[in-house]
C-alpha cells in the first residue's frame, strides 16, 4: 500500500491557515502558488479547493470564515513549508521579520467548473503588500522629483516632491522628518548651490497606519541679505522689503550733479517667523529687524544718515508673523529741514527833552544823549539729529546753522564796533541766550542710530549786538520851543 504524500505548504493569514494538514482548504495546482517581490511591492497568490461534509449547512460552515479571512486587510501572512518559514510578511516587522504593510487580499473564483459542485469549489487568494524602500539609494524614501523654475527676474524657485516610506521601528513621518534636509540640501547642491528659503511646505498625505508618506517642499532662493551681515537668518523666513522714495524736499537736483537731499522714504517690511526657531517678535524686530530696515534705507539712498518720522510694527502672534512700516527722512550733507531768519533794528538817537521853566508845559530844552543802535536776530532752524550749540565742545563749523547768524549780524555793523567776546574791543559786548526746543516724538522719538537722542530738535537762537556807545557830548540848548 503506497503512504499518502505529506501536505506541507501553507498559507496562513491573520491565523487562517490555507493547505498544510487541513482537509477542508487543500492547496491546488502546478504550481499551487506564487509570490513575486520587488524593490517596494510583493504578491503573493495560492489556488485551493474548498471542501465540505454533506450537507449545505456544513460546506457553509467552511466558506464563512474563509471569507472572512480574505476580507480583513493589513495581518500577517506567513507562507512555510512544515516548519520551515519561506516568506513572512508581518505589518509589524521586527529584528529578524522583514516589514511588509499594508495587505490588501482578493478572493476569488477562477471559474474552473469540473471543480465545482456537490460540496467543493475552487478559489484564488492574492495578497498584495507595500514594503520598505530599504533598498532604494536615498534609505527609506522610494521617490523624489526636483521642478525648477525661475521668475521673470531669473529668481530660481523650486518644488521637491518626496515619498517616505516606513521602516522597523520608525513610521513614514518619523523617516520623512530625518531625511528632508537631506534631500533639500542635495537638492541645492545640484542646482548650484546658494541660500534658500522654504517658502511652503505641504505633507499631502499620509496612509491611516503612517507606513507611506508623500510631501512637496517650495523653496526659494534668497539674493538679498535677510538682517545685517546675514544672509540666511534662522529665524526669518521669506521676508520682503519695500522702500518707496516719496518726495525730494528740497527740490533743485539736476541729471548727473552729485546733489545731496533730504528725502522722505517709505519702507514696507514683512516676514514670517520660524516658529521652532523664535517667538519672541518684539525683540527680534527691535534688535534685528529694525536695525536692518534702517541701513539699508541708508545704505541704498547713499545717506550719512537716516531719521525716524513714523514707524508702525504690528505683531501677529497666533502666525508668529511681524509687519512694519516706517517713514524716514534721509540726508547727506545737510540736516536741515525748515530755516528762518528775522532781524529787527532799534535805533535810538539818544535826544532828551528838557523842560525850559517858561510856564509853557510844552517848552522844551532838545539835548544830546546817548544814541543806541540795536539789531536783535532771532534765528530759527529745525534739523534732524543732535542740535550743536556754538559755543559748545563739540561746535565745528558749519554743523549747526547759526553760524550764519553771527556773519550776518557782523554785517550789519561798522566794522571793529562788535566785540568777539564779552567785553571785548571797545568796550563792545554780545550776549547769546539759546534756547533749544525738543519737539515731542511722532511715535518713539529715538535716534536710529543711538537709540537715547531726538531724531529732531528745534532750536531758538537769539543774538543782541549792542554797538559802541562813545562819551556823552557837551549839553547845548536848542531854543527850540514845542507845542
Amino acid at each position: 500500500m503506497t503512504a499518502p504524500i505529506a501536505r506541507t505548504l501553507s498559507f496562513t493569514y491573520g491565523g487562517f491557515v490555507i493547505g498544510g494538514a487541513s482537509s477542508d482548504y487543500i492547496l491546488h495546482g502546478d504550481p499551487p502558488y506564487s509570490v513575486e517581490i520587488g524593490a517596494d511591492q510583493a504578491t503573493a497568490s495560492c489556488t485551493f479547493i474548498v471542501r465540505g461534509d454533506p450537507g449545505a449547512a456544513d460546506f457553509k460552515t467552511k466558506i464563512d470564515p474563509l471569507r472572512t479571512a480574505l476580507q480583513t486587510p493589513r495581518a500577517r501572512l506567513v507562507i512555510a513549508d512544515g516548519v520551515t518559514v519561506l516568506h513572512d510578511f508581518d505589518p509589524a516587522g521586527g529584528t529578524t521579520i522583514a516589514l511588509a504593510f499594508n495587505q490588501d487580499p482578493t478572493l476569488s473564483k477562477p471559474g474552473v467548473i469540473q471543480y465545482d459542485g456537490g460540496r467543493a469549489a475552487l478559489f484564488t487568494a492574492t495578497w498584495v503588500m507595500d514594503l520598505p524602500a530599504t533598498l532604494y539609494a536615498d534609505s527609506e524614501q522610494r521617490d523624489s522629483t526636483l521642478t525648477p523654475r525661475y521668475t521673470g527676474s531669473r529668481v530660481l524657485h523650486f518644488d521637491l516632491r518626496v515619498e517616505y516610506r516606513a521602516s522597523v521601528g520608525d513610521s513614514a513621518y518619523d523617516n520623512y522628518l530625518s531625511g528632508i534636509a537631506g534631500d533639500v540640501s542635495a537638492a541645492i547642491a545640484l542646482l548650484g548651490g546658494g541660500f534658500f528659503d522654504t517658502t511652503s511646505e505641504a505633507v499631502t498625505e499620509i496612509n491611516d497606519t503612517n507606513t507611506i508618506l508623500t510631501a512637496t517642499r517650495t523653496l526659494k532662493k534668497i539674493i538679498f541679505p535677510q538682517a545685517t551681515g546675514v544672509t540666511d537668518h534662522a529665524a526669518i523666513v521669506a521676508p520682503t522689503l519695500n522702500t518707496t522714495r516719496v518726495a525730494d524736499l528740497s527740490g533743485g537736483d539736476s541729471p548727473g550733479v552729485a546733489v545731496s537731499r533730504v528725502q522722505r522714504i517709505t519702507a514696507s517690511y514683512s516676514t514670517e517667523v520660524d516658529v521652532d526657531v523664535e517667538t519672541d517678535l518684539v525683540g527680534l524686530y527691535d534688535g534685528t529687524i529694525r536695525p536692518f530696515i534702517l541701513k539699508t534705507v541708508k545704505d541704498k539712498y547713499k545717506a550719512t544718515s537716516v531719521a525716524i518720522e513714523t514707524e508702525s510694527d504690528t505683531e501677529i502672534w497666533y502666525d508668529n508673523e511681524i509687519n512694519a512700516e516706517l517713514t524716514l527722512i534721509v540726508y547727506g550733507a545737510g540736516n536741515i529741514l525748515s530755516y528762518e531768519v528775522d532781524v529787527q533794528i532799534h535805533d535810538d538817537p539818544g535826544e532828551v527833552l528838557t523842560p525850559m521853566g517858561t510856564g509853557n508845559p510844552y517848552s522844551r530844552l532838545r539835548e544830546l544823549g546817548p544814541a543806541t543802535l540795536r539789531r536783535t536776530i532771532t534765528e530759527r532752524a529745525e534739523v534732524i539729529g543732535k542740535v550743536i550749540p556754538r559755543g559748545s565742545t563739540e561746535y565745528k563749523p558749519g554743523v549747526f546753522v547759526s553760524q550764519s547768524a553771527f556773519d550776518l549780524a557782523e554785517a550789519l555793523f561798522p566794522p571793529g564796533t562788535i566785540g568777539r567776546a564779552p567785553g571785548g574791543a571797545k568796550g563792545g559786548k554780545w550776549s547769546i541766550p539759546i534756547t533749544t526746543t525738543t519737539a515731542k516724538p511722532r511715535t518713539t522719538g529715538k535716534a536710529p542710530d543711538a537709540k537715547t537722542t531726538t531724531a529732531v530738535d528745534t532750536v531758538a537762537v537769539q543774538i543782541w549786538y549792542v554797538e559802541y556807545v562813545p562819551p556823552k557830548p557837551p549839553r547845548r540848548a536848542l531854543g527850540t520851543r514845542t507845542s
